[in-house]
């Protein structure tokens, strides 16, 4: 399959690399998700879409579907390297690609199922503290974590943090350390967006 062939195989052998697959898979993929949420979920607005895709679509959510894929094993390189996320998410992608030239678009659901399955069963994973840097960030807003609180002895204290965006809390969260803190404050921020879904 030319979905496999990296672009380091590629200019060794003189051959198409995947890249226009991988492009291709890239909007089928946009179209499926994007489709799936409008018709799955009718009281969604545009926000809360946008925001869900964005994290169906991301590199490590296409990893997982790449490796279970065993697309690791497939991927033709110009050296024996391990591939890195980004290349397995962009091959699965390009698998996308050609999957949709050779069968068709409903050929292509089956294939990203887990996909479906992560928005049906809420189990999105992401970097909580990346997204929430892009989305306030790309409104033009400020943003920051502050503590709170703590408490608890030294050896097992709970930290509080408050995640304020326009220096307003909109939401808090609790950990081990600061950090984890932090996290959870972002990932109770980003998933305001998504939590109660009503498919009906």
């Amino acid at each position: 399959m030319k979905a496999y062939i990296h672009s380091s195989y590629a200019s060794l052998k003189g051959i198409e690399s995947n890249e226009r697959l991988e492009f291709l898979g890239d909007s089928v993929l946009n179209f499926l998700i994007t489709d799936f949420l409008y018709t799955t979920y009718p009281k969604l607005d545009e926000g809360k879409m946008t925001t869900i895709k964005s994290y169906v679509v991301s590199t490590d959510a296409l990893y997982k579907c790449a490796i279970k894929m065993e697309l690791q094993n497939k991927l033709l390189v110009q050296n024996p390297i391990e591939p890195t996320k980004k290349m397995l998410a962009d091959t699965f992608e390009a698998v996308l690609g050609e999957t949709y030239l050779n069968s068709g678009i409903e050929a292509v659901k089956p294939l990203i199922k887990d996909l479906y399955d992560m928005i049906i069963h809420n189990k999105i994973e992401t970097n909580w503290k990346t997204k929430v840097q892009t989305l306030v960030q790309s409104k033009g807003d400020s943003f920051q974590y502050k503590l709170t609180g703590d408490w608890g002895p030294d050896h097992d204290k709970i930290f509080e943090v408050a995640l304020l965006v326009n220096d307003q809390i909109r939401s808090k969260g609790k950990g081990s350390s600061i950090k984890l803190a932090q996290k959870d404050a972002a990932k109770n921020f980003m998933q305001e967006g998504i939590k109660n879904v009503d498919p009906n």
